[in-house]
């Protein structure tokens, strides 16, 4: 289980910096969610740790629930991948070499 929350939480993070970097950097995507265009507002280095601290809390958080943590870390990882696979998606299509 733990490993599962690991990469979860790597996903999670890298799903951030292909977004920052989408939004921000490279202006070829826009950020539907309201906290996350506040996060993209700030520095990268302000930014990246806010999410660090956002992630511990949601696997924290999934690791106190009793019952159904596995089911909502695989859920997790479902959904991260596909966003994952979004990302990769418009770095093709965009012909972004990151």
């Amino acid at each position: 289980m733990k490993k599962k929350l690991r990469v979860l939480g790597y996903m999670m993070f890298l799903d951030f910096l292909l977004t920052y970097f989408g939004v921000v950097e490279l202006n070829v995507i826009e950020e539907g969610n309201p906290l996350m265009v506040w996060l993209f507002e700030l520095p990268l280095l302000a930014a990246a740790s806010i999410r660090i601290l956002m992630i511990l809390a949601v696997l924290f958080l999934i690791r106190r629930t009793k019952k159904y943590k596995e089911p909502i870390a695989k859920f997790g990882l479902v959904i991260y991948a596909v966003i994952l696979f979004i990302h990769m998606a418009w770095i093709w299509h965009y012909r972004v070499m990151i």
